[in-house]
């Protein structure tokens, strides 16, 4: 996801910083041109680097982890902490420094999980009251929640090995198409491409309208259609 928003970024020619651990470039973009814009920084998103969040226009956080089931107090804890601890933090770094927006990829969950019982789900809720917060600061301050479904796209392990998940996916997002309606609050929405997160993700990074001092949602349903409509 961040590469694929970083792109979308320096083809509009906005100065780029892409925080990580390694703080390198990923090895698939080795031979990426685009990539070569980007300033890659290393850092750790739940000890924010000050300086540099100061020096932004825009934060975009984009830390979490799969929705998977806990057993047991640590694994559940693990999951809440790897939904909310570094995003609450990396928003309020951006609050501290004096940045005006900040965009967070939340998830769409649906019902059946969506209860602070679930480690993922208790985690994002975290997530989206922090940037909640961020935009009551002041009329001056947007945020910005992306509520996608399940991704799909490619992933690249730290090897640069590609893992085509559409192979896998693919099928299940043709299947969707025929599930009932009383099964839609009960199943995830339908699948979303990772280019279609992204492009959701600059727009409501760059865009004053609708986004400017305000808190907005962005659903499942409008990513796969589009910041146009």
């Amino acid at each position: 996801m961040g590469t694929n928003i970083a792109r979308r970024l320096v083809e509009k020619e906005v100065p780029t910083t892409c925080v990580s651990r390694t703080g390198t470039r990923p090895v698939h973009l080795e031979n990426q041109p685009w990539a070569d814009k980007i300033h890659w920084n290393g850092g750790d998103a739940t000890d924010p680097d000050m300086d540099l969040v100061q020096s932004a226009t825009t934060v975009v956080t984009l830390v979490g982890s799969p929705p998977m089931p806990t057993w047991g107090r640590k694994s559940f804890d693990h999951q809440v902490h790897k939904n909310s601890e570094a995003n609450v933090r990396v928003i309020d770094a951006a609050q501290r420094t004096g940045v005006k927006r900040v965009v967070v990829m939340g998830a769409h969950i649906p019902f059946p999980i969506r209860t602070d019982k679930f480690g993922y789900s208790k985690g994002k809720r975290l997530s989206f009251e922090a940037a909640q917060s961020f935009a009551d600061i002041s009329p001056e301050h947007s945020a910005v929640v992306l509520q996608p479904s399940a991704i799909i796209g490619t992933r690249y392990n730290p090897d640069g090995k590609a893992i085509p998940l559409d192979t896998f996916l693919g099928p299940v997002i043709r299947f969707q198409r025929f599930w009932p309606g009383w099964m839609q609050g009960l199943l995830p929405e339908s699948m979303v491409r990772v280019e279609e997160v992204a492009r959701m993700a600059v727009h409501a990074s760059l865009s004053s309208t609708p986004y400017e001092g305000c808190f907005t949602v962005i659903s499942n349903r409008q990513i796969i259609a589009g910041p146009d409509q």
